[in-house]
């Protein structure tokens, strides 16, 4: 399989994260030391930094704190004035609906591994996120402080009093979930079948707020930097199609080429000239899933296969064993144990906070 840069995230999202250590008890500087994080990344907003640095200092951070909704917290302080192009992007946008858009096409801008999309499920949308990163651990902090960047930028446009139908994580409940439930303002489901927000999709013909009235010719310039940032959309949209696609039973070439607006030896073609193909890209997105649902432990190895696009759970763990040295039921025992974070915490207790303050 070839091997890939792994994507990299502004650290823009990181300008609250001293001050919120402070407020756990932890040693910021010796936490993104740990991560590998120079301090000094934290002075420019469009740093670039490794999206599995960024995960790597959340879940460290709260394991050292015995914190929950680390990431969630972080989310308060990454407001639309910290999305550089994309907030430009937004005031162009004259709905609800075409800015969400504009996120969900521009989002690697901001962060290169993040995937954003809307399904329509009846007088619903579901806004789905998903992280195409190499991790083989869980991603479970970055992904409650993408669902709280995006709640909260979305009362920016929709407007103060907005809040979604319903949040879902994929991942297990916490002890307490207050905290979500004050950031979200509805009902939190966990262990649910997808990583997003259930929306009403009436929300999203309302005016958007942040619309302005920047000249067609920053319009264009600002566009035009995006696409040079962005990197190749085609293989992000690819990767991103097939994560959505592969519990449905239709993830094929045909199918991915055709959603792509071209047809099997278009896609073949481009994928070869970036030394891929449809195969490395399907494999490279199951690894991704397989490690993460095998570890968090919470579906059935069953409902993982089917999950995973694979007839059986059989050619499931076969294909496991293949790529991962060992079963799919070793993998996951491997993990059960608990990480020391204590590195992190202050020489001087009489600096600690409460750990477990929610606001």
């Amino acid at each position: 399989m070839p091997v890939t840069k792994e994507p990299l995230v502004r650290t823009a999202v990181l300008a609250g994260y001293p001050a919120l250590a402070e407020s756990l008890g932890i040693s910021a500087a010796a936490a993104l030391r740990r991560s590998g994080i120079a301090r000094e990344a934290l002075a420019d907003p469009d740093c670039r930094i490794p999206v599995l640095q960024l995960n790597r200092l959340l879940d460290a951070t709260a394991a050292a704190a015995q914190a929950e909704a680390v990431g969630l917290r972080l989310a308060r302080d990454i407001g639309i004035e910290r999305l550089g192009l994309l907030r430009l992007l937004l005031q162009h946008a004259t709905t609800a609906g075409e800015a969400f858009a504009i996120v969900g096409r521009y989002s690697q801008l901001h962060n290169e591994a993040l995937s954003i999309w809307t399904e329509r499920d009846g007088e619903y949308l579901n806004l789905r996120h998903e992280y195409l990163t190499r991790s083989s651990g869980g991603v479970r902090e970055v992904v409650e402080m993408t669902a709280g960047v995006i709640v909260l930028n979305l009362r920016v446009i929709i407007g103060d009093d907005w809040s979604p139908a319903r949040a879902c994580f994929r991942h297990a409940a916490p002890a307490d979930a207050r905290f979500h439930r004050q950031v979200f303002r509805c009902p939190v489901q966990f262990a649910a079948d997808f990583d997003g927000l259930v929306c009403p999709a009436a929300d999203f013909a309302r005016r958007n707020r942040l619309a302005g009235t920047d000249s067609a010719d920053l319009l264009r310039e600002v566009r035009a930097l995006a696409a040079r940032e962005s990197g190749d959309t085609t293989i992000l949209r690819a990767r991103k199609l097939i994560w959505a696609l592969l519990p449905s039973g239709r993830c094929t070439t045909s199918e991915i080429a055709r959603l792509l607006g071209m047809d099997r030896r278009t896609l073949h073609r481009h994928l070869v000239r970036h030394d891929e193909s449809f195969s490395s890209l399907l494999n490279a997105v199951r690894v991704e899933l397989a490690a993460r649902q095998v570890r968090l432990g919470l579906r059935r190895l069953a409902d993982v296969a089917d999950l995973l696009g694979f007839r059986s759970q059989s050619d499931f763990s076969h294909w496991f064993r293949t790529h991962f040295h060992t079963s799919p039921r070793q993998w996951r025992d491997q993990f059960r144990g608990k990480v020391n974070y204590a590195f992190l915490r202050p020489t001087s207790t009489s600096r600690r906070r409460p750990a477990t303050r929610s606001s």
